[in-house]
Parts: structure tokens; C-alpha cells; sequence
């Protein structure tokens, strides 16, 4: 039993509590499974106690109004405030509490879902409207119901007239992020009306007209948590039968989800990112991946990037309150997420394997070892099974892509012509691959990201230990070309987009010196993120993890494209983490492996 707060006490306006009539707390009564049941709220009118108030409803999903879905984050769960929800008391996160406050002080006039052109700027009211908000309309604290209710999320979302992204309150000139954002959509949009196709010109010549300020400001609601959310990409790209809205929403005011999906891409694109800055809240790659799904609404059929293995890579560095929840956002939104059930009362270990397991048995592949790595082994999980709960790995070496004739298909073939089996024992916690070891790890650098050296500094490291082989190759070529290949793992990569073969950065440019090379080749960060240059014993060159060590064993494994870093604990193996190594990516090793008439091994990794 509770007594309410005031709003103005919530707000910190006052320092006296209102005198309420004391209400019970807020219990909620089952959903109806048989006609799929989903509840509502709804703010009511405001009363002289100035408590905000809702009503709470259960409808048959098909015959449910109109309502208005919310994308929001949560915020600090510990940080709550109560609401009166029919009559009783409720506690809140106090972001959602803002959303609904704003919601209060709108105007109050019917929604209209207008048929206007696309990406037309008519607000969303959802003051006195029905809507769905995971917070309350879901039991939280009943596993059941959220095992039920979450695989059904993207039905409720593909229902709503509209979807509100809430970033929050307005602040950081934020009003001034939302102008400059409008603006590039829509010469985006006139663009494309007047030609068929999307001009990036157009938002350079736009971007060119804003100064500091404006950018810092889209800067900083990019910067915004929100972002960072793992259902964000379920919440604005879920597809829909017809042309719901979908509105972003800072303070009170409000631009097309669009805009910011179309804009995104075009602004990194334009090669206007330096305004948007890669921070430790906010991933470019997260930002025009979500923006692709959000095109990708509009398109028919399947993409790539819908795969759910490739949608769990992508948003590695969002943020879940649950473990699990870093695989079932995925779910309902991926061509493949049938592949697993959510299940809260799993422990996560169970699930991360399952997952891992089921990707294996089903392709007959190893790609999803690729997201492993050694130090992020938790929840006792085996070294092979991917950890999604943490953020800070490798960038994952671009197993497949986009070519420039159009064709999706793979990059690497280290294990070109390698046949035989995969399986598992010990309850699937340990893997039987086969495949034969390559070299040995004798010269492992220091890190690019993780040191007190300067850039350059790293780099002369890197020359040095390539140039102690001498100025020639193993495999032909000189030695520095070698490196230069190495340090972008080979290829051209656009993202989602390209990714060729052939590929070389210049760490020594003429104009710009050696800082220079590392702060604006793409290619040769992504490639040297979280790795370190290895040297072999048969002096071949690489990149492998960070936690490589001299002796640890470069691997050619079934299944596998690249090879892949493995060490060995007395009778077992662990796995290190994916490597490029310079010369054996097409096969070249397989077929020295055969020639030698050396057999295959099997590797049992735990």
C-alpha cells in the first residue's frame, strides 16, 4: 500500500507530497490465449491531484481498436515512479514516465493516419488513444506470459496504426538535430521523386550548409541510449501490410522514422561520419543497418541482411536488460529466427548453445564460430559457443558479401576442397571438427586497440616484426605488399553492400603521415580491431585475437572458410578465435595438405 506522488513532486517542482487517498498496488489478471489476447492503456483526463492516470484494458488481438505501438527505452529499472492504472498504483521507469507526460501536453485533437505522399510530416497524438507499451501492457514479472507474449511482439507492432520511437526529452539542441535531419531526408526524398533513385549529392549539398552546431547536435541524439536498444530494430522496421506510421519523437517534437532511416545511410555514405563520430554508446555500422532494414520494409522478398546470424553480428553492441534477449530481439524479424524458441526459463548458457548448435547442425558450417572469442567466455559456456551478452570483439572478418557483379556470395576459401565431418558429445558442449594444423604462432605484435602507443608507433611495430623475414614473402610478392593486404584482410568492405577480394591500404601515405592511414581507412580498422599481427613458423603473416599467443596453432578446420587460432589443453582444444593469414585464403593450404599425405585429425574443442 502506497500513497502517489504529485507529478510536480515527480518532477522535483515541490518538495510536499500530495494528499492522496491511500490504493492498493496493481495486479494483473491472465490474457486470454484462446482469443490471443493482448492489453492497452491509455492516459484519461487529468484530475486536481495532478497524478498521472491511465485505464488498462484486455482485447481479442483481432478485433482490438486502433493503438499506437511505443519504442522507447526503459532506463534504469531501479529508478521507478508510481502512476494510478485503474485505480491502483503502478511503478513506472521515469523515461517512460516523460514519454507520457509529453503524450499529456500535446494537443489533443483525434489521430488521423493520413494517405499523404511518403514520409509526410503529420504527427502522431497519442493523448486519450490507445497504446501498447511493453512495460505495462506485458506481465514483467510472469515468465510464462513473456514467453508467449514476446514471439507475438511483431504482430502487435505489424497491428498498430503507428509506432512512436521516444528518444526522450528535448535537450542538446535537439530541436535543431531534428531540422537538420528533416532536411536531409527530404532532399533525399525530392531527389528520388525527381530521378527514381536515391542521389547522395543531394545530402552533401544540404549537409554542406550546416556548421558546427547543427552537427554536434545530430551527433548527440545519435548518441542517445535509445539507439542502443536490441528490440529497437523489431520496433521501427518490423514489415507491415500497409503504410503504418512510424514517428521519431524528441520532446515535443517529431520527424518521419524515415528521415532518420533513409538520412542515416546517406549521411555516412556522403562521407558526412566524422559528424557522427564512433563513440562507446553508438555504432555507425548499428546505425545503417537499421536504416537497410527500414528500406528493406519496402522491398519484397528476402535480403541477406535479414539472416538472423548476420542480424546478431551487426547489433552485437546493443543493450538488453536480459542475456537472452540479445538473440530473441532478432527473432520475429529474421528470414531464419524459426530456428529457436524464446524460452526466459532456459538458463542463458542452454540458449547461447542451442543457438550455436542448431546454426552448425543446420549448415553444416562453422560461420558462427567467427563471433567467439576466447576472453569473453562466461556463464559457462564452451570456448566455441559465442557469448552475444558482451560488446568488445574483433569486427568480424567479412565471411560473405555483396560482389560488384551483383552476386552474394563467399569471400574467403581457406578450407577450399576440405571434406569431412562435424559433430558433437559431451551433451553438445564439446565439438568434433576435422582438420589439420597449418603453422604455429611464433611472433604475436602488440595490439592496435588496446596500448598506450600512438598509431604510428603500432604501425612501426607491425613493419618491423613483418620485415624480420626478410624483404621477400613466403608465397611470392615483396614483403610490405604483403602487409598492406594483411592490414585490410584483403578486401573491400562496404558493409552489407561489397566486399572484394584484392584489396590493399597504404599504412605510409605521402600526404598525411602515418596517423593519417589509421584514422581514415575503414577497411583497415575494421580488419585491425581487437587483433594483433602474427608471424609463423613458415613465415607466413597474419591477423589473429588478441589473446593469441607464440605456440598457439593456425588451424584449417571442416567447415570453416578462414582459419581459425586453437590451443590445445592437454587433451582438448579451445578455441582462440577467427585469423586472415596472408596466402593460404583461397585453399593454397588444402592443397599443400594433401600433397604431404598427412591425414586429418580430429579436433575435439570445448
Amino acid at each position: 500500500m502506497l500513497s502517489l506522488l504529485c507529478l510536480k513532486c515527480i518532477r522535483q517542482e515541490c518538495n510536499t507530497y500530495t494528499t492522496m487517498n491511500i490504493l492498493p498496488s496493481f495486479k494483473y489478471s491472465p490474457l486470454n490465449c484462446e482469443t490471443n489476447d493482448i492489453r492497452l492503456v491509455r492516459l484519461l483526463e487529468e484530475n486536481s491531484s495532478y497524478v498521472l492516470s491511465c485505464e488498462l484494458q484486455h482485447f481479442p488481438s483481432a478485433s482490438s481498436p486502433p493503438y499506437l505501438a511505443l519504442s522507447y527505452t526503459w532506463g534504469d529499472p531501479k529508478d521507478t515512479v508510481p502512476i494510478s492504472l485503474n485505480d491502483h498504483i503502478l511503478n513506472i521507469t521515469r523515461n517512460l514516465l516523460s514519454f507520457l507526460q509529453h503524450s499529456r501536453h500535446r494537443s489533443k485533437s483525434p489521430i488521423t493516419f493520413s494517405e499523404a505522399l511518403w514520409f509526410d510530416d503529420e504527427p502522431l497524438e497519442p493523448d486519450g488513444q490507445w497504446l501498447w507499451i511493453d512495460a505495462i501492457c506485458i506481465d514483467q514479472s510472469n515468465i510464462p506470459e513473456r514467453n508467449l507474449q514476446v514471439p507475438r511482439m511483431k504482430e502487435i507492432y505489424e497491428r498498430a496504426e503507428g509506432v512512436i520511437t521516444w528518444l526522450g526529452p528535448a535537450s542538446d539542441d535537439s530541436d535543431i538535430a531534428f531540422a537538420v535531419i528533416r532536411s536531409l531526408g527530404r532532399a533525399t526524398i525530392r531527389a528520388y521523386k525527381a530521378t527514381g533513385k536515391y542521389d547522395p549529392n543531394a545530402m552533401v549539398a544540404v549537409g554542406r550548409a550546416f556548421g558546427r552546431r547543427e552537427w554536434d547536435s545530430v551527433q548527440k541524439v545519435f548518441h542517445r541510449p535509445w539507439w542502443n536498444r536490441a528490440w529497437i530494430c523489431q520496433e521501427v522496421t518490423t514489415p507491415t501490410k500497409g503504410e503504418k506510421r512510424a514517428m521519431a519523437w524528441c520532446g515535443h517534437n517529431q520527424i518521419d522514422w524515415d528521415y532518420f532511416g533513409i538520412a542515416s545511410v546517406y549521411i555516412l555514405d556522403a562521407e558526412l561520419e566524422r559528424a557522427l563520430e564512433k563513440s562507446e554508446n553508438i555504432s555507425n555500422m548499428r546505425i545503417r543497418t537499421l536504416a537497410c532494414m527500414t528500406a528493406d520494409r519496402k522491398t519484397p522478398g528476402k535480403n541477406r541482411v535479414n539472416d538472423l546470424l548476420y542480424l546478431l553480428g551487426a547489433n552485437r553492441d546493443c543493450e538488453t536488460s536480459d542475456p537472452r534477449d540479445k538473440i530473441y530481439a532478432f527473432l520475429a524479424i529474421s528470414n531464419d529466427g524459426q530456428v529457436i524458441q524464446a524460452d526466459y526459463e532456459k538458463p542463458v548458457a542452454a540458449v547461447y548453445t542451442e543457438l550455436a548448435t542448431t546454426f552448425i547442425k543446420r549448415d553444416r558450417r562453422l560461420d558462427v564460430l567467427g563471433y567467439s572469442c576466447l576472453e569473453h567466455i562466461s556463464f559457462d559456456l564452451p570456448s566455441w559457443v559465442p557469448n552475444w551478452s558482451l560488446k568488445s570483439i574483433a569486427n568480424r572478418l567479412c565471411l560473405a558479401g555483396y560482389q560488384s557483379d551483383g552476386t552474394f556470395r563467399r569471400t574467403y576459401h581457406a578450407n577450399k576442397g576440405l571434406k569431412g565431418s562435424i559433430g558433437f558429445t559431451g551433451g553438445e558442449r564439446v565439438l568434433r571438427v576435422k582438420g589439420f594444423v597449418f603453422d604455429s604462432a611464433i611472433l604475436v605484435s602488440w595490439s592496435r586497440t588496446f596500448t598506450s602507443l600512438s598509431a604510428s608507433e603500432i604501425m612501426l611495430r607491425w613493419r618491423a616484426q613483418a620485415l624480420h623475414n626478410g624483404p621477400n614473402y613466403v608465397t611470392g610478392g615483396t614483403i610490405i605488399d604483403a602487409l598492406q593486404h594483411t592490414l585490410c584482410a584483403d578486401i573491400e568492405e562496404d558493409d552489407v553492400k561489397l566486399s572484394e577480394r584484392g584489396r590493399k591500404v597504404n599504412p605510409f601515405p605521402q600526404d598525411g603521415g602515418e596517423e593519417a592511414a589509421w584514422s581514415t581507412s575503414m577497411p583497415l580498422l575494421r580488419a585491425t580491431q581487437n587483433r594483433k599481427l602474427v608471424s609463423t613458423l613458415g613465415h607466413y603473416m597474419g591477423l589473429v585475437p588478441e589473446l593469441t599467443e607464440p605456440e598457439d596453432k593456425i588451424c584449417i578446420l571442416s567447415g570453416a572458410s578462414v582459419p581459425f587460432v586453437l590451443r590445445e589443453e592437454g587433451n582438448h582444444w579451445v578455441l582462440v578465435g577467427e585469423s586472415y593469414i596472408h596466402g593460404i585464403m583461397d585453399g593454397e593450404a588444402v592443397t599443400a595438405f594433401k600433397a604431404s599425405g598427412r591425414e586429418m585429425e580430429i579436433f575435439e574443442i570445448w
